[in-house]
């Protein structure tokens, strides 16, 4: 495709090796949409990664993603996007380390609630409430899933009052959410 234009052919001709290429897959329909700059270099990685771990090809995707974190290393979208994609295949585990240089580079209430929700789930709950806490003073004060699972934190951690108050604020978000109301109503039951 390269040798279809200048200086392999003259200045203002069209390419007619890029006109003639017929994509085989989805990695060559991105790779063309990326030279027709129809998408950008960084999305066609994102999107190439999302294919290949659709389709249980996870080490590739997994090298997609360092091809796109390779170009922008020092911002905080390209990690970010990463843990999403590993968070969307319930990669919960690889994710972790990517929100975490996304945190340090630029905490925002979405890898800070992620860092905490994975945390909690290792069974790491001291360890997740300072993130989950940090989430919702990061913008993410109205996130129910937040909510929930810095009461589970605090539960696991004896703080039981804060783990209520945490409920309450779920529940005011999301009065139907899963396992919510049985928590709060088994913390606010009197005792025996």
């Amino acid at each position: 495709m390269l040798k279809g234009t200048y200086p392999f052919v003259p200045k203002g001709q069209p390419n007619v090796l890029l006109q003639a290429f017929k994509p085989k897959n989805v990695i060559d329909t991105l790779a063309m949409r990326c030279v027709s700059e129809d998408l950008s270099i960084e999305e066609a990685h994102y999107t190439a990664a999302d294919f290949l771990f659709s389709q249980g090809d996870s080490l590739n995707a997994e090298q997609e993603l360092h091809s796109f974190i390779a170009k922008l290393p020092f911002l905080e979208l390209p990690y970010r996007k990463a843990g999403q994609l590993f968070i969307k295949y319930k990669r919960f585990e690889h994710a972790l380390p990517y929100l975490k240089r996304a945190y340090t580079l630029a905490p925002t209430a979405y890898s800070a609630k992620w860092i905490g929700q994975i945390l909690v789930y290792q069974n790491q709950p001291q360890a997740a409430i300072p993130y989950l806490e940090k989430s919702l003073t990061l913008g993410g004060a109205n996130d129910s899933q937040t909510y929930y699972n810095l009461a589970g934190a605090y539960y696991q951690t004896n703080h039981i009052e804060k783990a209520i108050e945490s409920l309450k604020r779920c529940l005011e978000l999301a009065p139907n959410y899963p396992n919510a109301r049985a928590l709060y109503e088994q913390l606010t039951a009197p005792e025996p």
